[in-house]
């Protein structure tokens, strides 16, 4: 799939599937429609690269997308706020590529290969928002109740899926800003 394609993904299945993607109730269900519409999916589809959609929502991110839809690589956009990554899409995610037979895609490129997820936070990273803020004279409490909730929800989950995945689940946390993701 191109970078052009993959970017603008939304605004083409806007204008194919005729409808809002906003508006729908699953940002999945309207992808994985636009598509089929598009001729890009019959049966299953593996990329490269993956952006897990609207932060990792769980009204965004079903078993289905996850079991049709595979990559190489997946990113997290959520930094805890709003309770995202929620931790039912994670389980979905990994079962997808993990999980036993009726949860994992029958996709044939992602079968038994090491997959990558990538998220775009830390708690050492919102710690380090935390220190600047009080630094700064600004509130906290926000990002403190995010940073424990990526500790315990998505820190500790993902760890814990990595070590009993046999090597096959890589995590990459941000630790820096901004962050670079080395595909190579």
């Amino acid at each position: 799939m191109s970078t052009a394609f993959s970017s603008g993904l939304c605004s083409c299945l806007e204008l194919d599937v005729g409808e809002d993607p906003h508006a729908a109730p699953g940002q999945q269900d309207f992808i994985l429609k636009g598509l089929e519409k598009t001729g890009f999916l019959s049966g299953s589809l593996h990329l490269d690269v993956l952006k897990v959609q609207h932060h990792g929502s769980e009204h965004n991110y079903k078993r289905e997308f996850a079991k049709r839809i595979t990559a190489d690589h997946y990113v997290i956009c959520g930094n805890g706020l709003h309770d995202n990554p929620d931790p039912r899409v994670l389980d979905v995610l990994v079962q997808s590529r993990l999980g036993d037979a009726d949860q994992q895609s029958q996709n044939p490129e992602a079968k038994n290969k090491t997959f990558h997820v990538w998220f775009n936070c830390s708690t050492t990273f919102l710690k380090r928002e935390i220190a600047d803020k009080q630094q700064a004279g600004q509130p906290t409490s926000k990002l403190e109740e995010a940073a424990d909730f990526f500790a315990e929800k998505v820190e500790k989950k993902m760890n814990r899926f990595a070590a009993d995945s046999g090597g096959r689940l890589k995590l990459h946390y941000l630790k820096d800003s901004p962050l670079v993701l080395d595909l190579a």
